[in-house]
């Protein structure tokens, strides 16, 4: 009897053993679908439009041109990314302030029967408005290859990419040099076009200069 029991548990054991195993191997992951597009040893030639739309005051917005080389398929180097201004939108704040710190104190010297008039001009906020230049480098962590099904239309792959950096910008009398983090995803169009799309933070060291600045970016990218 006692043979019996033990050869029935030995079986359970061996049963349960092997039925682990199998899930083991119909569950394991596997990669069956090698990348259609590659940017490794490649140089890529970017050209973006950036938008700051944090200040206040004035929101430029930013042609950049970027020139960056993929290592791996972990690593890529974003060796320059220069930026200029093409066009900076006035929020009209500063003209709201001097409106109504004007109107208050023309009040107040009709109370006390004087001629005079205030003019008052606020110069707050001004760091974005001289913005001149931007230069920059970035070390980017390449997270995700995918693809995805575009309406059933195209399959469209992409990279999910991580960076940290640091960047000078140059606001006419004063600058700012800051740490920089950014996510980007890279779409491929073709083996050489390339659709990016891209999020960052400066964050600055200069107290007397714009210490926080947002960035929104989109644009096309060239792979030699």
């Amino acid at each position: 009897m006692k043979t019996l029991f033990y050869s029935l548990h030995l079986l359970l054991i061996f049963v349960i053993f092997q039925d682990i195993n199998a899930q083991d191997r119909f569950e394991r992951v596997e990669v069956l679908d090698h990348p259609r597009f590659s940017l490794n040893k490649r140089v890529v030639l970017d050209a973006d439009l950036t938008f700051l739309p944090v200040d206040a005051y004035y929101k430029p917005l930013i042609t950049d041109v970027v020139l960056s080389y993929q290592f791996s398929n972990w690593f890529s180097w974003e060796a320059i990314r220069a930026g200029f201004p093409v066009y900076n939108f006035d929020t009209g704040l500063n003209k709201s302030f001097e409106t109504i710190v004007n109107n208050e104190v023309d009040k107040a010297y009709d109370e006390v029967g004087s001629d005079l008039t205030s003019d008052f001009q606020n110069v707050s906020g001004q760091d974005l408005k001289n913005f001149k230049y931007r230069l920059g480098s970035m070390m980017f962590v390449n997270l995700l290859y995918s693809k995805s099904n575009w309406f059933n239309r195209k399959t469209v792959y992409h990279y999910w990419q991580a960076g940290l950096g640091g960047s000078y910008y140059d606001f006419g009398k004063k600058s700012q040099q800051t740490i920089d983090f950014a996510v980007r995803a890279r779409f491929f169009l073709t083996e050489h076009f390339i659709f990016n799309f891209r999020i960052a933070q400066s964050i600055g060291f200069n107290k007397k200069a714009v210490r926080n600045i947002t960035q929104l970016g989109t644009g096309f990218g060239f792979a030699f």
